[in-house]
């Protein structure tokens, strides 16, 4: 019994055998089985898919019957779909059966939203980084899509199955600056959250924050905070950063800046390392700041790693939620065909795709979607023999391309590039075959702004605290701003969602989608 569940992947009879047993004990409950969730080779990955879904089934079953009866109590009666951590949508009825699918969704929207921008502003490689108020979630956009991986985790567990690529740093609006014991100053992961929230909000906190940072650097006007809906006190902020000002000996000004300074280097952190593992250079790409914080702190990370464009959305506060609208029908497949790729029959390669593909169209004609094309991915998983861990490669759409000797130089090729080596004699081991479906929703219609007609009216100055220095910064509303307007740093652009910084140096131009585009003046 053992054996037939550790090799679950290749003979799923037993788990089917004993859900009809738990079945019959204990009817109407749910069953989660791992070779129907993810029937992949590697059973402690393969249990905890099943034990993840489990575990939140009963809830989001509930929730998700909820929120069908309100919505239809209000007279919506159109068909619930539920965004999934692969960047897709799928129908309420999968999600409540397969819940595991949606644990990192909230994240992977955001990401599809930004690669929308990107694709919008003809941008094919960009990095993202959603700032709010605990962390800063950094991804990739690759080719106009996002980056997907086999690697995330929910606590300390593994979710192997495919998810946008999405690393999360605490470095948020309300982390919180402290020192330790050698009296170095670190910034997060402990956060202030709402309640009590930083201290500028007034309700309880007195930690410095890294919103309190930016009021006391100038960056947010306390008076026009979420349009003016709530007021911050800067004097509150000031005092919680003079704790961090009077250990470390210097101005208020000073102190507020080394916050950012150290949260900024935690947001490199999470971001260098994706980009290296995949062998490329961040002065090539783009960046996409949204969440509450992301225009204000992007400069100073833009800056730090030599970024040479930011791209500020019209309203980064929802891109997560645009994300959810426009995101497409898709699912992921996968096969376990284990064995030297050489030895391993063409025929055998096209039959698994084939299965995989079958499933994938049966699925997405259940869902009922209203779908422009479908599109289908081919890939494998493969690495030289002898390593512990393997690679994703793409592999031709054509099947009859579908064959050892071409699945071999696809793989050299990317093995190639993501480590600059690679060994064209060396056995190759098959791992893997995966195929995702995706059925792609009609575009969005696309909102023009007027052209401008003359200079952005500034509505006055602020000084503000950037580089180790005091500047006074024109201020602008991001409403007024139209096509064709140019802004130059050091300014502050206000808007009811976040406050973008154009730091010294900077010129930000409004494109005719009403995104901010802003580059080096040099």
């Amino acid at each position: 019994m053992f054996q037939a569940r550790l090799n679950a992947y290749a003979g799923p009879q037993h788990e089917q055998e004993v859900r009809a047993l738990l079945a019959g004990i204990f009817p109407g409950r749910h069953i989660s089985l791992s070779t129907e969730l993810w029937p992949e080779i590697r059973e402690y990955e393969r249990a905890m898919v099943a034990v993840l879904n489990a575990y939140v089934q009963p809830v989001l079953s509930r929730y998700l019957r909820g929120l069908q009866r309100d919505a239809q109590a209000i007279g919506m009666h159109t068909k619930l779909y539920i965004t999934q951590s692969n960047g897709g949508v799928m129908s309420a009825s999968t999600a409540e059966d397969k819940p595991v699918r949606t644990l990192l969704s909230g994240p992977a929207s955001g990401v599809v939203g930004a690669a929308w921008i990107a694709r919008l502003c003809d941008v094919s490689e960009a990095v993202t980084i959603d700032i709010g108020g605990t962390s800063a979630d950094v991804s990739l956009i690759r080719n106009g899509e996002p980056v997907h991986s086999t690697e995330a985790k929910v606590g300390h567990y593994p979710v192997v199955m495919p998810s946008v690529d999405v690393f999360a740093v605490g470095a948020g609006g309300g982390s919180i600056a402290w020192f330790d014991p050698v009296g170095l100053l670190k910034v997060g992961p402990r956060s202030a959250g709402a309640v009590p929230g930083p201290a500028c909000y007034g309700k309880g906190g007195t930690e410095p924050t890294v919103t309190d940072a930016y009021v006391v650097c100038g960056y947010i006007n306390p008076d026009n905070f979420v349009g003016g809906a709530m007021k911050l006190d800067r004097r509150l902020a000031e005092k919680a950063v003079g704790g961090v000002a009077a250990r470390l000996g210097v101005s208020l000004q000073e102190a507020a800046a080394a916050i950012l300074s150290i949260a900024t280097a935690n947001m490199i952190t999470a971001l260098l390392p994706m980009m290296t593992k995949r062998g490329v250079d961040p002065r090539d790409f783009g960046l996409i700041p949204f969440g509450g914080a992301g225009a204000t702190h992007a400069c100073l990370l833009a800056e730090e790693i030599i970024i040479p464009r930011i791209i500020v959305p019209p309203s980064p506060g929802t891109i997560c939620a645009l994300g959810a609208a426009i995101a497409d029908v898709k699912n992921d497949y996968i096969k376990s065909l284990r064995g030297d790729l050489s030895g391993t029959s063409a025929e055998a390669i096209r039959h698994g795709f084939a299965e995989l593909e079958a499933s994938g169209r049966a699925w997405l004609a259940g869902e009922n979607p209203v779908v422009d094309k479908v599109v289908i991915r081919r890939s494998v998983d493969a690495r030289y023999y002898g390593q512990a861990f393997d690679i994703e490669v793409e592999v031709p759409d054509d099947a009859e391309a579908l064959t050892p000797e071409r699945i071999a130089t696809r793989f050299h090729d990317t093995y190639e590039a993501l480590y600059r080596n690679s060994d064209r004699k060396a056995r190759i081991d098959l791992v893997n075959l995966r195929v995702r479906i995706t059925g792609k929703t009609p575009p969005l219609a696309i909102r023009r702004v007027p052209r401008a007609t003359g200079e952005p009216a500034s509505k006055g100055v602020r000084e503000i605290w950037y580089g180790g220095r005091s500047y006074l910064a024109r201020l602008y509303e991001r409403p007024q701003l139209a096509a064709g307007h140019r802004v130059e740093g050091p300014a502050i652009i206000e808007q009811f969602d976040t406050t973008t910084v154009v730091a010294p140096g900077f010129v930000a131009v409004t494109d005719e989608h009403g995104v901010l585009n802003l580059t080096r003046r040099s």
